[in-house]
C-alpha cells in the first residue's frame, strides 16, 4: 500500500496528461463513427438514386410498349412492399421488382428475396382484389445478380418471371 502511495506521489505529474490522451481518443473515436454514418448515408443515397434511375429506364420501356406504369417504388419509397412497378395494358397486369446492383456486389438475389418477392405481389393482388387480370410477376436486374439459390429457384417457378436489361447511365 505505501509503495502504491509512493508511485502515485512520484508520478502525479502524469495523471492530467493521461486525462488528456483519453479525452482525444474519445473525440477521434466518435468522429471515426460520425464519419462512417456519412459515408453510409451517401452511399444509401447515391444507392437510392441509382435504383430510381433503373426504375425510370425499366418503366420507360413499359410505356414504351403501351403499357400504363405507375412508378410504386419511387412515390411510396420505404413502403412499395417490394413492387417496383405496376403495370397495366387491357387485362393484363405486370408488378416489378428492379434491382440495379454491381455484379461484384456482396449483396446477391437469393430464392428468399424472391420468395419474398411473390408473397408481396400475392398480398397487393388480394388487398386490391385484382383477380380479375392477367397477372405476371417480373424481377428485373441490371446484371446477373442471382445466388445459385435464387437460379434454382427460378427453374423450378412457374410464378415469377427473371429478365437481366443492361443498364448505362
Amino acid at each position: 500500500m505505501k509503495n502504491i502511495k509512493n508511485i502515485l506521489f512520484q508520478y502525479w505529474y502524469l495523471f492530467p496528461l493521461i486525462i488528456l490522451v483519453a479525452i482525444i481518443e474519445i473525440y477521434m473515436n466518435k468522429k471515426k463513427k460520425e464519419c462512417k454514418i456519412k459515408k453510409k448515408k451517401e452511399f444509401f443515397k447515391k444507392n437510392t438514386e441509382n435504383g430510381k434511375e433503373f426504375e425510370k429506364f425499366i418503366g420507360k420501356k413499359f410505356e414504351e410498349s403501351g403499357y400504363i406504369v405507375v412508378y410504386h417504388g419511387i412515390e411510396k419509397g420505404k413502403f412499395d412492399q417490394g413492387i417496383d412497378l405496376i403495370c397495366t395494358k387491357d387485362n393484363e397486369l405486370i408488378l416489378i421488382q428492379c434491382k440495379n446492383w454491381k455484379v461484384h456486389n456482396k449483396y446477391k438475389i437469393d430464392h428468399e428475396k424472391l420468395k419474398a418477392f411473390i408473397g408481396s405481389c400475392t398480398e397487393y393482388v388480394n388487398n386490391n382484389k385484382l383477380f380479375h387480370k392477367n397477372i405476371k410477376l417480373k424481377f428485373i436486374t441490371s446484371n446477373d445478380i442471382l445466388d445459385k439459390s435464387g437460379k434454382h429457384f427460378l427453374e423450378k417457378s412457374k410464378t415469377l418471371e427473371y429478365e437481366i436489361l443492361e443498364f448505362k447511365k
